[in-house]
């Protein structure tokens, strides 16, 4: 038999639980337009890789036609990783959720019935351990994702500062050219 203070402890860390999983949904929501986003670029680069790559194929030969295929599959899979919609998150979400307010009502029923019945007694505790483990789970992923959102925003900011820093050196040399044309230097 469960003690009092041990269900109450439970109910309370349930409900808390499932405050928190409303708030990590939340935080995770407000990124996904980002992910979709960076992968739409991600798709949008791979398909304009292809078009740019598919020119030099020689499409007159079976050979060509050959090579031509597995570019074309070989972006396909490429692009396909992209299209994932993070269901993992959604139906870990809804079953912490779930999973913490199953566990609130049997510590209700155990705290207001005169004598709990043994399943409750029997399940609230591993009921609560699991609930939290897979809660676990899934904020790693959403910590995953949001490494990769951020990692992928990272790279994008370094590709337009060396770009910027490129077209900064090449106006530095014009500038230099029409300065000193004598130079000798270029």
């Amino acid at each position: 038999m469960l003690s009092q203070v041990f269900v109450l402890a439970i109910f309370q860390a349930s409900l808390v639980g499932a405050g928190l999983v409303f708030a990590v949904y939340a935080l995770v929501i407000s990124i996904m337009n980002r992910m979709f986003r960076l992968r739409l670029d991600t798709v949008t680069a791979s398909l304009g890789e292809w078009l740019t790559a598919s020119k030099r194929f020689d499409i007159s030969t079976n050979r060509g036609l050959n090579e031509m295929e597995r570019s074309l599959d070989d972006t396909a899979r490429k692009i396909a990783g992209e299209f994932r919609y993070p269901l993992h998150l959604i139906v870990g979400f809804l079953t912490t959720f779930i999973g913490y307010i199953v566990v609130t009502f049997m510590c209700v029923q155990w705290l207001v019935s005169p004598t709990p019945t043994q399943y409750v007694d029997e399940l609230i505790a591993p009921i609560f351990v699991v609930t939290t483990f897979v809660f676990l789970l899934v904020g790693l992923l959403s910590l995953l994702d949001t490494y990769y959102i951020t990692r992928r925003q990272f790279e994008k900011m370094m590709d337009k500062v060396a770009d910027n820093l490129m077209d900064i050196m090449k106006k530095q040399e014009k500038t230099d050219e029409q300065t000193f044309p004598n130079s000798g230097t270029h």
